[in-house]
């Protein structure tokens, strides 16, 4: 494929938080009651594993059954105390809070984080129970950077077909597009053993066909570096805006850098391109100059069709999980 055939440069466009209701939310099995009171210890005595935007995420261990059985911890998404600082901060973080444990409640697949319970801390605040990983990928790969070399074949390809397997769960069956795919947002346990999707509280509903959103007015939020053109550039938001964040991960997994931006810095200075780095978005991200083992190439390949800026050209879940399947069988096929 030619390299004209990705690189296209687009205009960024502003992005802004939609505005959500829980109770407004279509999904199987939703929360419609008040959650129950449940004692977590307080943020301090809870390790932390990671935070996003108005939130931070814990660990809490569980207490044995009488039995003595061990039970596996949880992690505990709470709203952090910087929302109180923001006007009607609780109220919207809290929103969408109940918009996630909604959505979470209502999914059941094995590559997507298990919906523990959404409950009240002590301090009446709205709590999010979940299974618990053990690390993000985006923390893998900041250790890999050290070892300077991409993730191996296997674990690339363990990823990708789990990540694909859970979107093509969201898409067909359940008609809802992620919106968020990135390193940060999937959870890896052990040596790669489980792999699973987390953060679904910027999903939204996609028209039976999934060519586009089921409410014109849920906007996108996303992450800029993992966003696609044609929702950078207002247009037809369709199941393949996942398929393009999904290239991108494959992408810092091959690279170990955020997409976007091994050459958006000035080596003398360290000073960010703003410019180069908002032209770049939406591309096929650059690879690093570097020579990469011959089994990585079916995983660089699947990467440039992934972000392919012409989203119908790009493939559907379930194709990307059929052709990782016969990968396996048929080595080179995506050479």
């Amino acid at each position: 494929m030619a390299e004209s055939d990705f690189v296209t440069p687009i205009k960024p466009v502003k992005r802004k938080w939609p505005s959500r209701d829980s109770t407004n939310v279509s999904v199987s099995t939703p929360l419609n009651k008040e959650p129950k009171t449940l004692t977590i210890p307080p943020s301090p005595f809870l390790k932390q594993l990671g935070y996003g935007t108005g939130i931070n995420v814990y660990l809490m261990q569980q207490p044995a059954t009488p039995s003595g059985r061990v039970k596996s911890p949880w992690a505990v998404k709470k709203l952090s105390s910087l929302v109180n600082k923001s006007p009607n901060g609780l109220k919207t973080y809290e929103t969408r809070l109940a918009y996630e444990a909604n959505i979470l409640k209502g999914l059941d697949h094995p590559n997507i984080v298990g919906y523990r319970d959404a409950v009240r801390g002590d301090d009446g605040r709205l709590c999010l129970c979940m299974e618990s990983g053990e690390k993000s990928l985006n923390q893998l790969i900041e250790l890999r950077q050290e070892e300077g070399e991409p993730f191996p074949p296997n674990k690339i390809h363990k990823v990708v077909y789990a990540a694909s397997s859970a979107l093509d769960y969201l898409h067909n069956n359940k008609k809802l597009l992620h919106g968020d795919i990135k390193s940060h947002n999937i959870l890896v346990k052990g040596d790669f053993a489980e792999i699973k999707l987390c953060d679904f509280g910027v999903c939204m509903k996609l028209k039976e066909d999934l060519q586009g959103l089921a409410d014109d007015s849920d906007e996108y939020v996303g992450t800029s570096a993992y966003t696609s053109s044609e929702v950078l550039s207002g247009g037809l938001i369709t199941d393949k805006a996942d398929i393009y964040s999904l290239g991108c991960v494959i992408y810092e997994m091959l690279s170990l850098t955020m997409p976007h931006m091994p050459h958006m810095l000035d080596d003398s200075e360290l000073s960010f391109d703003e410019s180069a780095f908002s032209e770049a978005l939406g591309t096929v991200p650059a690879l690093p100059d570097m020579s990469y083992d011959k089994l990585l190439h079916p995983y660089i390949a699947l990467m440039m069709i992934c972000c392919r800026e012409d989203a119908e050209r790009r493939p559907a879940a379930r194709e990307i999980c059929e052709t990782l399947q016969q990968l396996v069988e048929k080595p080179g096929l995506l050479e």
